[in-house]
């Protein structure tokens, strides 16, 4: 018995200091891509500066300025919160310009979904609720149902009373119901909306299950991909 308990201990030692030699290699690696952030901060300044150029003294139509414009949001929103603010609302008066709902709404759905990322969930939800949800397109509804359903799921986060976090939660779930049957089952957008359900109700195999799916489906390095590793810390 002695000398099973000694046997044991050498394992479990051995394990836990290989667990330990893999955290401290990660963390090294971690702090070498820390150490290089102004590269990569002056990599993105270099290629906003190059939208920025293709746009500057030439002579565009609304329509394309509207969608360099969009560039420009893409490479500034997980950037710099305040210039990505900025662009949306040139976009937006733009559309208000040329009479183009279809450009308009797209950019209030993309205010509510910045706004609701400030934490300013409740003016996320009343510039959505601005919306004619007759005038529509068919490529705009699920984006009009998952940004309603992230600002009432993030309301209900931090309301403080019981109530409204579970009156929140049903317009959240209501509206997540509702994106659900109108895109694709087999698409990444899909199977995240499931494998958040599976996290939340501790069905964990499924969740990963899901989370190696959309992986597989991402370009390394990419935005999603890192969005995807995330949720997969939070499985694991």
């Amino acid at each position: 018995m002695k000398r099973l308990i000694i046997i044991l201990f050498v394992v479990l030692t051995q394990s836990t200091f290989a667990a330990e030699s893999k955290i401290d290699s990660l963390l090294v690696v971690l702090e070498q891509a820390m150490d290089k952030r102004d590269d990569y901060d002056k990599a993105k300044e270099f290629k906003i500066a190059g939208l920025k150029a293709s746009i500057m003294g030439k002579s565009l139509s609304q329509q394309t300025l509207y969608l360099l414009n969009k560039q420009i949001i893409a490479e500034y929103q997980p950037f710099n919160f305040d210039s990505t603010i900025a662009y949306v609302e040139k976009n937006r008066q733009i559309a208000i310009g040329t009479n183009n709902t279809a450009f308009e709404i797209e950019s209030i759905i993309h205010l509510s979904e910045l706004l609701a990322t400030s934490g300013r969930y409740k003016e996320s939800i009343d510039i959505l609720e601005s919306i004619n949800e007759n005038e529509l397109s068919i490529d705009l509804i699920p984006n009009y149902y998952q940004s309603f359903s992230r600002a009432f799921h993030q309301l209900a986060n931090f309301s403080s009373t019981t109530i409204n976090q579970k009156q929140y939660e049903g317009l959240s779930q209501s509206y997540t119901d509702s994106l659900l049957n109108c895109i694709d089952s087999t698409t990444s957008e899909y199977l995240s909306i499931i494998e958040g359900r599976n996290i939340l109700n501790g069905k964990l195999d499924l969740a990963l299950e899901q989370n190696s799916v959309r992986m597989g489906n991402v370009d390394i390095p990419s935005r999603d991909y890192s969005i995807i590793t995330y949720y997969r810390s939070q499985i694991f």
